[in-house]
């Protein structure tokens, strides 16, 4: 019987986990600027993966691109 192997799966753009330096490519922004934001709540929180890697999901960062005030507004108070 042949081995075949399993295709991974694909997802959306917007489902994909993307690095500070593809935030700060896509949104047009230093580092500094998109950390700053982060920790005052203005920006997507970012996902931590083991003790060395942060990312951001693509679909928070383009909702918040869609409508910056709004996204704020909408989640003012959340706790990082």
């Amino acid at each position: 019987m042949p081995i075949t192997q399993a295709t991974p799966p694909t997802f959306p753009a917007t489902e994909q986990l993307i690095s500070v330096k593809d935030v700060c490519a896509i949104i047009s922004a230093r580092r500094t600027w998109v950390h700053i934001q982060t920790t005052n709540n203005r920006f997507p929180q970012p996902i931590r993966i083991g003790t060395r890697y942060t990312r951001w999901r693509a679909s928070d960062v383009y909702a918040w691109m869609a409508d910056p005030t709004g996204w704020i507004a909408a989640h003012a108070g959340v706790a990082a």
